[in-house]
């Protein structure tokens, strides 16, 4: 999410979103802390001019959890690739007569 805001002095920009510990802010592409505002929404704080807000959300756990996943999909296909190509011995010639 992306806000421009233009403030006379250094201001608390309040945005009306849960708060939750998994969003990042930046200003102006640098790094911001991102507050809690009136026990359930998010801030930041700027300083005075103009400024780009960018919100973000980012979960780690989320992120490791697909990796892994991942890294399982393709050692299931590498695995079921490899049985596919094991030499299997070969079926006994069918004799005159087997009609199985």
């Amino acid at each position: 999410m992306d806000v421009a805001v233009e403030a006379a002095e250094p201001s608390l920009v309040v945005i009306a979103q849960t708060y939750y510990h998994n969003w990042h802010a930046e200003i102006d592409d640098q790094p911001a802390p991102l507050l809690r505002a009136n026990v359930a929404f998010q801030a930041v704080q700027v300083p005075g001019g103009t400024h780009k807000v960018h919100l973000f959300y980012r979960d780690r756990a989320f992120e490791i959890g697909a990796a892994i996943s991942i890294c399982m999909w393709v050692n299931c296909l590498v695995s079921f690739l490899a049985l596919r190509r094991r030499d299997l011995p070969a079926s006994p010639a069918p004799k005159d007569g087997d009609y199985f």
